[in-house]
């Protein structure tokens, strides 16, 4: 798991970039949907439709986060991980 440096997710603001190296690495593009969970307060983002949420992936790579799903998680900033092999993108506290 890699830890994007420097980079956040604000849970006032909603949405966060996803990089377009991870977006080739992962081949999503401009209107892929993506499924989003939260299993305790860690959210993860992948191509698995079969999640609670699914959002469509935004021009230059902008994701929106539901609003059921913000409003159900505890922490204001999460950091941004990836999971290279498992093609997932991460926004956890860290410990």
């Amino acid at each position: 798991m890699f830890k994007l440096a420097e980079k956040y997710y604000d849970n006032d603001r909603g949405y966060l970039y996803i990089p377009v190296s991870w977006r080739e690495e992962f081949n999503i593009t401009r209107d892929t949907i993506v499924g989003i969970d939260c299993e305790n307060d860690v959210v993860i983002i992948d191509k698995n439709v079969e999640r609670e949420y699914t959002q469509r992936l935004s021009k230059k790579g902008v994701l929106t986060i539901p609003l059921n799903l913000r409003q159900k998680l505890s922490h204001k900033i999460y950091n941004i991980y990836i999971v290279h092999a498992e093609e997932k993108v991460i926004l956890k506290q860290d410990e």
